[in-house]
């Protein structure tokens, strides 16, 4: 995973350097000193790296490149204290000792990932207050964070994905701009703790892009649905042991994409879908949802069959449509 900012630098760097976001960053920052270059990247193995960043690029406060920090010898980014801007990645990965971003304060911008993985002593964000722009979000098997909330996201990121983060509560602070754009890519899963997503949003009630929850068994409510009224992508909850309603769902009038409904052990019906136009294009599986007893959600659909698909749920799921005039 820890390559894949790299990547994604590859990508909208090397390949979309003009485009309108990244000038939209630099526009801010064109009165102070850019050091580097698009798609350099500076490697921090050790904390001599770290220092060193600011007395090579000291007089910087914008960097055109990526800084990548992979190291379990790193205790502190006073370093890079100067920097504003980053026009590619910011990778932290494999830190033992780091135990705060505060280094980081005035940071606003990055133009690529802010990709944070497998660091042992992170447990928040603190020190990214000033971040509010980046293109996207990777958290990756953070064993204590808890807390991102001084993360702010104003302008849109395109990707999130968010995974193995034991003690993580919520990611409200994020998930309102990754939500808005129209070719999201973002998942949630194996975030025991995790309580609430935050609410999803649209401008027009339309969701585009791939979002999938999955293994995150302590949200309970799917309230952070409730403002999409249309479905284009692919939407899937997954494995998910305390999600009991699918009522989150009530404004969902169509299904282009594919929305799926896999393994929901306390779903017992299917409330919230009833509004969903029976004509819908798109594809509805419902999976595996063992006390799923109650499906007449589902009746005015019925005519749409060849559109449904519903498996390995509790018998009663089937029984109850028999129950449809």
């Amino acid at each position: 995973m820890k390559y894949l900012s790299i990547l994604i630098c590859l990508y909208s760097m090397c390949v979309h350097a003009s485009t309108l976001h990244l000038q939209n960053n630099f526009a801010q920052t064109s009165s102070s000193n850019t050091c580097g270059v698009p798609c350099q990247k500076f490697f921090i193995n050790n904390q001599e790296d770290a220092d060193n960043f600011k007395l090579e690029y000291g007089q910087c406060t914008a960097f055109a490149g990526s800084i990548l920090i992979d190291s379990d010898k790193v205790d502190n980014l006073e370093g890079l204290s100067n920097l504003n801007s980053i026009s590619g990645d910011l990778l932290i990965t494999d830190t033992v000792d780091l135990t705060s971003l505060k280094d980081l304060k005035n940071l606003t911008s990055i133009g690529g990932s802010l990709d944070l993985e497998a660091n042992q002593a992170l447990s928040g964000l603190d020190g990214l207050q000033q971040l509010t722009d980046f293109q996207s979000l990777i958290l990756v098997g953070n064993n204590i964070l808890k807390d991102i909330s001084p993360l702010k996201v104003s302008n849109v990121a395109t990707m999130g994905f968010i995974s193995n983060n034991p003690l993580l509560r919520n990611v409200t602070s994020a998930t309102a701009a990754l939500s808005k754009d129209a070719s999201n890519l973002f998942q949630v899963n194996n975030s025991p703790t995790l309580t609430t997503i935050g609410l999803l949003t649209s401008s027009d009630g339309v969701f585009n892009g791939d979002m999938s929850l999955d293994n995150d068994d302590d949200i309970k409510q799917s309230d952070f649905l409730s403002q999409f009224k249309k479905i284009n992508g692919h939407f899937g909850l997954f494995d998910m042991k305390n999600l009991a309603s699918l009522d989150g769902f009530k404004s969902l009038t169509d299904i282009n994409g594919r929305l799926i409904i896999d393994n929901l052990a306390k779903l017992t019906n299917l409330d919230g879908l009833q509004n969903i136009n029976p004509h819908f294009s798109g594809q509805l599986g419902i999976y595996d949802n063992s006390n799923l007893v109650d499906c007449k959600a589902l009746c005015p659909l019925i005519a749409n069959k060849k559109h449904i698909e519903l498996t390995g749920n509790n018998s009663k799921c089937i029984e109850s449509l028999s129950q449809c005039s």
